[in-house]
């Protein structure tokens, strides 16, 4: 009886690890180019007007007149959701999270296209940090 366990265990342990395995095979791949790329609503000025409407300067990046462009990568899904959003290169003072947590919160964008179909693509974003004069 104890055999009969072990064995019946193996095989469970075996199917979710097959299983596991075709679920990793079957995620749609990422794109870095596309016959069509992926694209807020509204274009790139659109894009620009919801950074600066949205993006908050926080203090500490004024008391240490911080200023600069936060490189940002992510993947627009075949849906136009925004995911694994991360900084390439960033300036600090809490300029790098705040451009994370803009660009996460974003409207869905229009999802990229290749050979007709809906596809994931990764984008570079720029988010620029200014102070007034």
């Amino acid at each position: 009886m104890k055999s009969f366990h072990t064995n019946a265990f193996t095989l469970v342990i075996l199917l979710l690890l097959a299983f596991t395995s075709l679920q990793a095979q079957t995620k749609p791949p990422i794109f870095s180019h596309a016959e069509k790329v992926a694209e807020f609503p509204g274009g790139a000025q659109a894009l620009e007007t919801y950074l600066a409407e949205n993006i908050n300067y926080l203090e500490r990046a004024k008391t240490y007149n911080i200023q600069g462009m936060v490189f940002l990568s992510f993947i627009v899904n075949k849906d136009g959701s925004v995911e694994q959003v991360k900084v390439v290169r960033g300036i600090g003072g809490g300029c790098d999270e705040e451009a994370i947590r803009v660009l996460e919160n974003s409207p869905k964008w229009i999802p990229a296209e290749h050979e007709g179909k809906t596809v994931r693509m990764r984008m570079t974003q720029p988010v620029y940090f200014k102070l007034p004069k």
